[in-house]
């Protein structure tokens, strides 16, 4: 079975379980996962994020970086990937400081 045989909102369903670094190892899995995962980035991303708690369900990016833990941080997320990426990193910065 090749990943174009499953439709993109099956495939996007079962994606919004995963976490951040599954999502990070499935991109480098092949060329074909990459492509999809890129092409659907914003929703795969936010998906992510709701999933982490990083914020509730319905917010739109803006929003979050508001939202979030006095976000000086986060002002240059420009993506949901990048939004991401930006509080997981600050995430393990604070348990490292503790």
């Amino acid at each position: 079975m090749q990943l174009a045989d499953l439709s993109s909102e099956l495939i996007l369903l079962v994606l919004r379980q995963l976490a951040l670094s599954d999502i990070a190892t499935l991109s480098l899995l092949n060329h074909e996962w990459n492509q999809f995962i890129e092409l659907h980035e914003s929703t795969i991303y936010r998906n992510c994020a709701i999933l982490h708690g990083y914020v509730p369900v319905g917010l739109c990016l803006d929003d979050a970086k508001g939202i979030t833990y006095g976000s000086d941080w986060l002002t240059d997320a420009n993506s949901w990937k990048a939004f991401c990426t930006s509080r997981r990193c600050h995430s393990y910065a604070l348990s490292d400081a503790t």
